[in-house]
């Protein structure tokens, strides 16, 4: 490890003067990788990833433990390397839960200071069949609330049919243009001929064929945009101060 530091000073003969600092940092276990990530997982199904955990003074350093603080990972020894480096298999039990997933493996060992803790955090993102977006959004445009396409598709590419799409809420109009296929597609629309003063939210209800998805919540966002609320405020009438006359058109 390397560092620089620039002194600057009113000596003419050194103005500037630049100091390296150099020297290593010592870590009794070394994890590869540091983090863990998942990636993308289906519901209900599992990830398996190892983990290399690696001791640089054997004689003075030992593993005592390396264990999960959730019960949805599992966590098993693999065969060892050449190398000495050891090696976990870590196991992500499933979900049938969309969303992203966390946890932290915690390596504890005994070092010549004592008990020690490694944590190596875990992640990942567990996915249905179904692809649409996490929200949406419809903004104003020209004093109007602009309308939205919305895209649903497939992973595994067969076709998927959206039984019924609604907004409970009853702001807006949900049209299917294409309810049937492996990208199905609608079309959300304002009712009300304004656009609302300020954002309002709430979130679309979709039935659809899939085995695993047959319900899809999509949070929605209108307005919000100050310019476009302005656009359509009606304008205010200015109270003349008192003792003045009012314009005629303000009679």
């Amino acid at each position: 490890m390397k560092k620089t530091v620039t002194v600057e000073s009113n000596d003419p003969e050194t103005p500037k003067l630049v100091l390296t600092l150099a020297g290593e940092t010592w870590t009794d276990v070394v994890a590869t990788p540091n983090r863990l990530s998942l990636g993308e997982v289906g519901m209900n199904e599992t990830a398996t990833h190892t983990l290399n955990l690696a001791v640089t003074n054997p004689a003075e350093v030992t593993i005592d433990s390396v264990t999960f603080d959730d019960d949805r990972f599992t966590i098993e020894p693999a065969k060892d390397g050449d190398d000495g480096v050891k090696r976990y298999d870590v196991t992500y039990r499933g979900s049938s839960e969309i969303g992203r997933v966390n946890g932290r493996v915690r390596v504890t060992y005994t070092a010549p200071d004592g008990e020690q803790h490694l944590d190596v955090p875990i992640w990942g993102q567990i996915v249905g069949n179904l692809r649409y977006p996490n929200s949406v959004f419809m903004g104003v445009r020209d004093g109007a609330i602009e309308s939205r396409q919305l895209f649903v598709s497939t992973r595994d590419g067969k076709p998927v049919r959206i039984v019924s799409a609604t907004d409970p809420e009853g702001r807006l109009e949900v049209k299917l243009k294409k309810p049937f296929g492996p990208k199905a597609e609608l079309e959300l629309s304002w009712k009300e001929e304004e656009p609302p003063v300020g954002a309002i939210r709430g979130a679309l209800q979709l039935k659809t064929t899939d085995a695993l998805q047959p319900s899809v919540t999509i949070p929605y966002t209108i307005g919000g945009s100050g310019r476009g609320a302005s656009a359509t405020r009606k304008p205010r009438l200015r109270i003349p101060e008192r003792g003045l006359t009012p314009p005629a058109a303000a009679r």
